[in-house]
């Protein structure tokens, strides 16, 4: 085999080793009860349902929502442990003082 095909070969094959062990590891940092969470939702993405990561006065926040246009979305927050966690309905303290970490899923 041509040595150039054989080092692009490898090169190829250790980084998607590499990427699926980020890949778990970024699954296992989010809490067992959010990834029930994700598994309820079905295959249909209109709604274009997601969930974020965000920091919140030193605390893990989870924010789950949709972003579909045409879609009457709620927003659900969940602590750090992935229990549902009561918000002020007025909820510009939120926006304004939460910091986004990381999209943690989204349904594409």
């Amino acid at each position: 085999m041509n040595p150039k095909k054989t080092s692009f070969l490898l090169v190829l094959v250790i980084s998607l080793i590499t990427s699926a062990c980020e890949k778990e590891k970024k699954e296992t940092e989010v809490p067992v009860a959010i990834k029930k969470l994700i598994e309820t939702y079905d295959d249909n993405c209109v709604c274009q349902p997601f969930i974020s990561e965000y920091k919140w006065k030193n605390e893990t926040v989870y924010l789950s929502s949709c972003g579909g246009p045409a879609c009457d979305c709620t927003t659900t927050f969940y602590n750090a442990q992935g229990t549902e966690i009561n918000m002020p309905t007025n909820n510009n303290e939120f926006q304004s003082q939460s910091t986004f970490v990381k999209e943690v899923w989204t349904c594409k």
